[in-house]
């Protein structure tokens, strides 16, 4: 993945600065109106302009974080958000590992990689991951996904494989019911006083 070199960035700033003259809300519509009169390129690479779109709350904290948790109901972006971080991270070369983490591999992929706002479908076509669902040689059964970028499925690609992890449900199961003595390996966070969630 590639980041835009100082002449893009050149090239893309009179459009951005018009646009970030104008009041979020009404943004697109100005670009669309833009749209016939700019050079492809600069359309494109504008479009794919992620800071110049995203609501403040959307961008990650400007302060040094641990943390940042996005804790939002359904429509707020929050799929977006991650995979336009992911993107920036992988673009900037800051991460060279980055765990995509789901409640089901398939949800991982149907959502945070394959979906309307995953990793592919706000990656530029410059700039598209190469991502391809294979089969470990550890299983003949298991699925493994490789990173973006890798394609050898003799090297696992997830946070777990099927033989150091959790067993993966089918998807048709539903979760198995605790007694309550099992011990959490996720205990609960505490919300700092007068800051609670509820």
């Amino acid at each position: 993945m590639t980041t835009m070199t100082t002449a893009e960035l050149d090239e893309i700033k009179p459009v951005t600065e018009y646009l970030r003259s104008i009041s979020h809300g009404r943004r697109r519509d100005a670009f669309d109106k833009l749209a016939g009169q700019l050079p492809v390129r600069v359309f494109t690479r504008v479009k794919y302009a992620w800071t110049l779109w995203a609501r403040r709350e959307q961008l990650p904290p400007d302060h040094p974080w641990h943390i940042w948790l996005l804790l939002a109901g359904r429509g707020f972006g929050k799929t977006r958000v991650g995979a336009e971080w992911v993107r920036a991270r992988a673009e900037s070369g800051l991460s060279r590992r980055i765990a995509l983490v789901a409640r089901t591999p398939h949800e991982a992929e149907s959502v945070m990689i394959n979906g309307e706002s995953g990793i592919l479908a706000v990656c530029p076509p410059w700039d598209k991951p190469n991502w391809e669902p294979t089969t470990s040689d550890d299983s003949p059964d298991s699925k493994t996904k490789c990173a973006p970028g890798r394609s050898n499925p003799k090297t696992p690609q997830t946070a777990w494989t099927p033989s150091s992890g959790p067993s993966q449900p089918s998807p048709n199961s539903k979760p198995a019911s605790t007694s309550g003595s099992e011990k959490n390996p996720f205990p609960q966070i505490p919300s700092p006083p007068g800051r609670g969630l509820g």
